[in-house]
């Protein structure tokens, strides 16, 4: 969506209480998002799942999926089965 000079003009007309209003729609449809999202990375992982994260720290490595918690998933490092990390589930990609 483009933000439109006309859209940029109803938000200088709005006052502070319909400001807030708009404001608090926005962030949770933001949180919805969110929760969507990690819902359906959770739904494609399960234990024992091998899977690569996207993230500097671990370039390379392949995790096995431990456990699926509600905020992350605890993974260990397939080479080294001492190495524990707990992991969110939106960065998680299942090796096929």
């Amino acid at each position: 969506m483009d933000i439109t000079k006309q859209f940029i003009e109803q938000l200088s007309q709005m006052t502070d209480a319909e400001l807030r209003n708009v404001n608090d729609r926005i962030v949770a449809q933001l949180k919805y998002r969110r929760r969507m999202a990690v819902n359906r990375a959770k739904n494609r992982l399960y234990i024992g799942a091998r899977c690569t994260v996207h993230h500097p720290k671990a370039n390379g490595k392949v995790f096995i999926v431990q456990r699926i918690n509600p905020k992350n998933v605890k993974c260990i490092d397939a080479d080294n089965p001492l190495s524990t990390w707990n992991i969110s589930a939106t960065m998680l990609n299942v090796i096929e």
